[in-house]
C-alpha cells in the first residue's frame, strides 16, 4: 500500500460523512503508517472547521427572524441578549444584517418591561461596532435621550449612557438635550459608580459644545457636589469626573462664552465650582496625591485651568499641543 500524503488524507477527511472533522481524520486513516504529521492535521482541520461555522452558523439570522413582540418576555430577553452576542462574535453575519433588522431590535425599546429595553440597548450598542449602521442607529438618540432621563434604573442608565457615548451628537438634539440637562446631572449625583462614569463621559462630550455650555453651567447641583471629589472615590470616575472639570474650564475661558454676560443660579454647577466661595482648589490639591497617575495628571491640569492673568505653559506631557493656558495673577 502506497504511503498517503497529508494532502490526500484531507481530502478524505473533508468529503467523509462525518460531522466532527476529527473523527473523520481517524476514521480515514490508514491501518498502519507514519503518524508524524497528525497533530498538525487536528489543528488545521480544526481551524478550518470553526471558520466555516462562524462564516456559514446563520445563528444571527435565526435570532432575528426568530425575535417577535408576541413572544413572552423570557423568550424576548434571550433572544435579544443572543443576537448582542452574535453581533459582537460573527462579524460577517452582523454585517450582512439590512436596517429592517436594526428597525425590529429597535422596536423593543418600546416594550414595557425594564429588562427588555435594557438588552434593547445592547443589542443596538453592539451594531454601532459596524460603521454602516451608525447612522441608522442614530435616527434613535432622542428615544434613547428621553428613555434615561426618565426612567430611574441604575442599569437602564448604564446601558443607555453607554449607547450615547458611542454615538455622533447631531445639533437637532441640543433643544431636547438642554431640556433633560437636569436629569443626567442627577444620575452623575445619584447614580452607581458606572453610572457616574459613563454619563460624566456624555457630559465631557457636551461641555465641549459651545451651545451647550451655559446650559451645563447653570444646571442646579446639590450643595454637597464636591463630595463627588473625594479621594477615596474610584480612580477611574475620579479621572472622569477632572477631565470633565477640564472642559468646563477650557469652554468658559473662551473669547467668545467669555464676550457674555452670563448670570447663574445661586447654587448652580458654575457657582459650586468657579463661583467665589468655591473650594474646588482643596478639592484639586487633595488628589493631586492621588495613588493613580492619571488622577494625579488630570487633577493638576484642571487646577492649572483655574487660575486666569499670566500665560503659563504646561509641560508638554500634560497638555495638547501648543496649548496655552491663562493664570491668575498668582505668581
Amino acid at each position: 500500500m502506497l504511503p498517503m500524503s497529508k494532502h490526500m488524507l484531507l481530502h478524505l477527511v473533508r468529503h467523509a460523512p462525518f460531522s466532527s472533522p476529527i473523527t473523520a481524520l481517524f476514521a480515514s486513516l490508514p491501518p498502519s503508517g507514519p503518524l508524524a504529521f497528525l497533530p498538525f492535521l487536528c489543528l488545521e482541520l480544526a481551524i478550518e472547521h470553526q471558520s466555516q461555522t462562524v462564516l456559514d452558523s446563520g445563528e444571527l439570522r435565526g435570532l432575528l427572524n426568530t425575535l417577535n413582540p408576541k413572544l413572552d418576555d423570557y423568550s424576548k430577553n434571550m433572544l435579544l441578549h443572543g443576537i448582542t452576542r452574535c453581533v459582537y462574535l460573527l462579524d460577517n453575519e452582523a454585517s450582512a444584517c439590512t436596517y429592517e433588522d436594526i428597525k425590529l431590535v429597535a422596536s423593543f425599546l418600546d416594550d414595557p418591561d425594564i429588562g427588555i429595553k435594557i438588552q434593547t440597548l445592547h443589542a443596538l450598542k453592539a451594531f454601532t461596532g459596524i460603521w454602516k449602521f451608525r447612522i441608522r442607529i442614530q435616527e434613535f438618540f432622542p428615544k434613547v435621550l428621553e428613555m434615561v432621563a426618565s426612567i430611574w434604573d441604575h442599569d437602564l442608565h448604564a446601558a443607555g449612557l453607554r449607547l450615547l457615548n458611542g454615538l455622533p451628537l447631531s445639533d437637532h438634539t441640543f433643544p431636547l438635550v438642554k431640556k433633560l440637562m437636569p436629569a443626567f446631572m442627577e444620575i452623575l449625583q445619584m447614580g452607581n459608580t458606572l453610572c457616574q462614569v459613563q454619563v460624566l463621559k456624555f457630559l465631557g462630550t457636551l461641555a465641549q459644545k459651545e451651545a451647550l455650555l451655559f446650559d451645563i453651567m447653570n444646571c442646579q447641583v446639590h450643595p454637597d457636589f464636591l463630595h463627588l471629589f473625594q479621594p477615596s472615590r474610584p480612580g477611574n470616575l475620579l479621572f472622569e469626573l477632572l477631565v470633565f472639570v477640564e472642559r468646563l474650564c477650557e469652554g468658559r475661558l473662551t473669547p467668545q462664552y467669555q464676550s457674555v454676560s452670563w448670570q447663574y443660579n445661586e447654587s448652580s454647577l458654575h457657582e459650586v465650582l468657579f463661583g467665589d466661595d468655591s473650594r474646588l482648589a482643596d478639592r484639586l490639591l487633595s488628589l493631586i496625591i492621588h495613588p493613580e497617575e492619571e488622577v494625579q495628571i488630570q487633577a493638576f491640569v484642571s487646577g492649572i485651568l483655574q487660575l486666569p492673568p499670566y500665560t503659563f505653559w504646561l509641560p508638554s506631557q500634560y497638555r495638547p499641543k501648543y496649548r496655552i493656558v491663562p493664570l491668575n495673577g498668582l505668581l
